[in-house]
């Protein structure tokens, strides 16, 4: 069950899991070191967690075979329950192709409760829907794979067969940011028109080949403004829930333009905003506004005069979130 962090319901079902864990933690700590000082005569073993993961990831996941294009290696992380910036281990896992599952021993580790999370050098780390429950006498299962529901604010990509469903983690995060945005977009378009090959960031289906389909997803993403859903309790701000934004980036008109066009965003409350525009590498062409905005709506004018013909980008920024959208200039 959830609930709004700032309720009593909330903040009762914290003290509950800190109280838990940690008295967990104690017995666990206290019947260790009885065992260690019992010598050879202690039959108590060293904590030992054992976790089994099956995921799929978007680009890399055959809807045909249900399998992946290849193993898939990644990082799994347990994050703290009540406070999820907190990380208590982290290891390298491998994804089989044809099961999809990998699995993990953490040892030595005083963990009842956590939430799991899976991030790839190109994914979007994407949690566990809750924390999970972690037994130290058996295997613990995660199939993120069952539903969007099993990640965190459903935070994947599901596919529909007309009968079980399968989720994906979504791919495109190239630089690692937590975001799929026009730098990524960049990143994978320059090394498409370089025709790179091999193991790279920037190849979103595991082909060894960086091409239009890597664009397509990646452009896609960027579009659906796909970002880490970060759990409550964070140091790292949770993602703005859909019918909670608090403000709104409109598409430029005219679009496409020459060689100018009007960029326009409402903000629900007073807020800090940056509005910038960045080119298909990345880089920053133009700060349009950078200050504290009242409420309402607000319109901006780029000139693109000195500039060629191609695909830019335009990112808002409203005290630390963010949205992108695309825009066309043709001379």
């Amino acid at each position: 069950m959830k609930y709004n962090t700032g309720s009593p319901e909330a903040v009762i079902g914290k003290t509950f899991r800190r109280v838990r864990s940690t008295l967990t933690s104690l017995t666990l700590a206290v019947a260790l070191m009885l065992a260690l000082a019992g010598g050879t005569s202690a039959q108590l073993s060293v904590p030992e967690i054992r976790i089994e993961v099956k995921a799929a990831f978007q680009g890399f996941f055959d809807p045909d075979s249900k399998t992946l294009s290849k193993n898939i290696e990644a990082e799994l992380i347990l994050r703290d329950a009540i406070s999820p910036d907190l990380i208590h281990a982290r290891k390298t896992i491998t994804f089989d192709r044809n099961t999809m599952k990998a699995s993990v021993t953490f040892s030595r580790l005083f963990l009842t409760e956590a939430y799991i999370s899976i991030k790839s050098k190109n994914s979007i780390e994407t949690f566990s829907k809750e924390p999970v429950v972690l037994e130290h006498t058996e295997l613990n299962s995660y199939d993120f794979t069952t539903g969007k529901s099993q990640a965190y604010g459903s935070n994947m990509l599901e596919y529909d067969f007309g009968g079980p469903k399968i989720a994906t983690l979504y791919v495109g995060d190239v630089n690692a940011d937590g975001i799929v945005d026009g730098t990524d977009y960049g990143l994978v378009e320059n090394d498409a028109l370089n025709y790179a090959t091999g193991d790279l960031p920037t190849d979103l289906t595991g082909d060894e080949f960086v091409d239009g389909t890597d664009m397509l997803i990646v452009e896609q993403n960027s579009n659906d403004y796909i970002q880490a859903m970060i759990p409550p309790g964070s140091v790292a701000k949770p993602v703005l829930q859909t019918g909670k934004k608090t403000f709104e980036l409109m598409q430029n008109y005219p679009n496409p333009f020459n060689p100018s066009t009007v960029i326009s965003f409402g903000l629900k409350d007073a807020s800090s905003v940056k509005l910038s525009v960045f080119d298909m590498s990345g880089r920053e062409l133009a700060v349009l506004v950078n200050q504290n905005l009242m409420p309402g709506n607000h319109s901006f004018k780029w000139d693109a005069s000195n500039l060629a013909s191609g695909t830019y980008f335009y990112r808002l920024d409203v005290d630390g979130e963010q949205l992108v959208k695309q825009m066309q200039l043709v001379k």
